[in-house]
């Protein structure tokens, strides 16, 4: 019997070890640098294998659509001095890939790290003027301008929120969900239009907590505002 309950508990432990070993072999960690008319560059490594060369994707999405319009397998080929205090000596976390942006057509596209079905790292949008296709710009749109990266939050008429003011913005229109933003009307102009993570938005409410790179979204509801799926993202400005 002590025998048998012996093999159970090793059993156990080396099936709990597994599982872990499991878990950080899993993980990844990784980041976009830059993003433009030339192509994409970034690193990416297992956490539990830094120093060995990574396969990925590079996921690219229709920033106004939501579509995915391009996926590209890659591996980590290039060498990365400054991330060596992590991945080791002679490691090569960096990668490199251009871009046909004639092929893609023009618009405004967000490029995203993707490894086990998983985003990882940052995201980063870019906006092409191909001159081989239409603009890809929302309807009465003629340019688009990157802001950079934002603060992005919640918010919505309850009493938490909005001290009870009744729905109505600072601009006198009445807050309408996806639509109305609070924002610093220093770095962002009160009536301006703003595309965030594929949506249309317009700058009609400012807020005592709303400062520098900050946006509000107005929300129906309190558990919505609480609950968006971005923390930081960028905002273009729509003319």
């Amino acid at each position: 019997m002590k025998q048998t309950l012996k093999l159970c508990f090793f059993t156990m432990i080396f099936t709990l070890l597994a599982a872990f070993s499991s878990l950080a072999s899993g993980s990844s960690a990784g980041h976009l640098d830059f993003f433009d008319e030339s192509g994409i560059s970034g690193w990416f490594y297992e956490t539990g294998r830094p120093g060995e060369t990574a396969s990925f994707s590079i996921r690219l999405t229709n920033a106004v659509t939501g579509e995915i319009v391009q996926e590209i397998s890659m591996t980590s080929s290039l060498s990365r001095p400054d991330l060596e205090s992590r991945t080791g000596s002679g490691s090569t976390p960096g990668f490199y890939t251009s871009i046909d942006w004639n092929a893609l057509g023009g618009g405004l596209y967000t490029a995203s790290i993707i490894s086990g079905g998983k985003t990882v790292g940052n995201s980063l949008s870019h906006y092409s003027g191909s001159k081989n296709s239409e603009s890809g710009l929302p309807e009465g749109v003629s340019s688009v301008q990157n802001l950079g990266s934002f603060r992005i939050t919640g918010y919505c008429a309850c009493r938490k929120c909005s001290a009870g003011w009744g729905g109505r913005t600072s601009s006198g229109a009445m807050a309408v969900s996806r639509r109305t933003v609070a924002v610093d009307p220093r770095v962002i102009p009160m009536g301006s239009r703003l595309l965030i993570n594929g949506q249309v938005y317009v700058a009609e409410d400012v807020g005592g907590g709303v400062k520098g790179n900050h946006v509000d979204i107005y929300c129906d509801s309190h558990a919505q505002a609480k609950s968006l799926p971005f923390q930081s993202a960028q905002v273009f400005l729509l003319r």
